[in-house]
């Protein structure tokens, strides 16, 4: 896992997100290059010469990496504990009872069909997986040929479909008892016509996806998605079922409706706080 020793290992770790951005943009100019300079308007006076500082924007997130002590970062709202291994963010809930697909989104997401909705920037919670060491697994998604999908999976290497799982706990403090209850987001949501056995759904994996750039812009960005339980490409995390060793992930298919539990889940607008860990269970 990454070391929080010093600014430079941060802002190297920082860079993956604004080199994938880059090579975005650097393909796109490369497809529709710009008009070559007037030579005649080129700057001649010291003044002139000056290189203006970059625009702030998602994709500046070295200037957003706040160190708060030696073993934990904080990047926008999400909090990095080196020493707790864990992501952390603050969210709300949202559906308590009804059908869902998402686990979490922002306010502009999908949130008729997501346990919680969060302020929280999906870019930056990217950069949170990144910097505690998450591998991307895209064997959850299925290959597109002209623009549909096919039965076929996508491949990644063995040793990066096992540092892509993690767990997910949510907590929040009871408004009667003012006691904090945490509970796996796994109990909050089950089968919403086939009743699927608790222990069952503890099983169930969730898998980092780290999304993708589109255009120059992060892909989550632009559909709110943070964690999804039907898997999501554009999401930085998905529901990915059941983990076969040697075998590749073939996700949850989506082929289940689930629901919120409302016995479990916290009432519509509690906080919450979402705790994001390695699961480590199938890492060597």
């Amino acid at each position: 896992m990454i070391i929080f020793s010093n600014s430079r290992a941060i802002a190297t770790t920082a860079a993956i997100l604004i080199s994938a951005a880059a090579s975005t943009l650097m393909a796109q100019n490369a497809k529709n290059p710009a008009s070559k300079p007037d030579i005649k308007k080129q700057p001649t006076t010291a003044e002139e010469k000056k290189v203006p500082a970059p625009p702030v924007n998602e994709f500046n997130v070295i200037s957003k990496i706040k160190k708060i002590d030696k073993n934990t970062v904080q990047i926008g709202k999400v909090i990095i504990s080196k020493k707790d291994r864990t992501i952390s963010f603050p969210a709300e809930s949202e559906i308590t009872s009804e059908i869902v697909e998402c686990a979490v989104v922002t306010a502009a997401g999908r949130i008729h069909e997501s346990l919680f909705v969060t302020e929280t920037k999906p870019i930056d919670l990217n950069l949170g997986f990144k910097l505690l060491g998450f591998k991307e697994n895209k064997s959850i998604f299925h290959v597109f040929k002209n623009g549909s999908p096919t039965l076929e999976f996508q491949k990644s290497p063995e040793d990066h479909i096992k540092k892509s799982f993690f767990t997910i706990h949510v907590s929040w403090t009871d408004d009667k008892t003012k006691k904090i209850i945490t509970k796996n987001i796994n109990e909050l949501f089950g089968g919403a016509y086939k009743k699927i056995p608790a222990a069952e759904r503890a099983t169930q994996q969730w898998s980092y996806g780290g999304s993708f750039f589109h255009k120059g812009q992060f892909a989550a960005g632009l559909t709110h998605d943070l964690i999804s339980i039907f898997v999501e490409r554009a999401a930085v995390g998905n529901y990915s079922g059941k983990y076969k060793e040697n075998a590749s992930v073939k996700g949850n298919q989506n082929e289940i409706k689930w629901a919120a539990i409302r016995k479990a889940m916290p009432k519509k607008g509690t906080h919450v706080t979402i705790i994001i860990k390695p699961e480590l269970k199938n890492s060597k």
